[in-house]
């Protein structure tokens, strides 16, 4: 979690700024991108 609210993007589409995000992925089914300092 950040301490400040972040922007957020769910398939592409902006879901709201937030401080958090919960996801569940099956197994190979998403790539999930990062800032390379989150890396």
């Amino acid at each position: 979690s950040f301490t400040r609210p972040q922007p957020r993007e769910v398939d592409g589409d902006p879901v709201g700024p937030g401080r958090r995000l919960t996801a569940e992925v099956r197994p190979g089914a998403l790539t999930v991108m990062l800032p390379a300092r989150e890396r």
